[in-house]
């Protein structure tokens, strides 16, 4: 059961990590840190998605040591075959990694999405009432055919 749990455990620390960690020091970027390529926040944030991304895969390698899918099936681990088959999990510390950082860049890009779309509809100005109703209203509409 312990590795059940792990699984979803991981998943959620990686949610965290991406809308707590991730997502601020992205945010701190600005244009002219794009103008110097290597300055301190896009250095923070390249340190973070690949200290997150190995941290994950870890996390993947330590699960997979303890619910032994090679021996059963990725029935109860669908987490698990996202990062492929390990047969001998925890004798490569990198195993996973590519696919790991793959995954964050994902999620990151939806959450990056997500986070423009919020600042789109709560920009200031005369017609932000009119797209907040519209979004609280075409909001449970989309959840419903969902």
């Amino acid at each position: 059961m312990l590795p059940q749990i792990g699984s979803v455990l991981l998943m959620y620390l990686g949610y965290l990590s991406i809308n707590l960690l991730i997502l601020p020091t992205l945010k701190k970027i600005s244009f002219n840190d794009f103008e110097k390529l290597l300055t301190i926040n896009i250095i923070k944030t390249i340190l973070a998605i690949v200290v997150v991304s190995y941290l994950l895969a870890i996390g993947v390698n330590t699960i997979s040591y303890y619910a032994k899918p090679h021996l059963f099936n990725y029935g109860d681990y669908q987490f698990l075959s996202f990062f492929g088959y390990n047969d001998k999990p925890l004798t490569d510390l990198f195993f996973g990694f590519d696919r790991a950082i793959v995954l964050l860049i994902i999620s990151v890009a939806f959450a990056g999405l997500r986070e423009l779309i919020i600042w789109v509809i709560n920009k200031p100005g005369a017609k932000r009432g009119f797209r907040v109703l519209l979004t609280n209203n075409i909001t449970p509409l989309v959840s419903f055919i969902f």
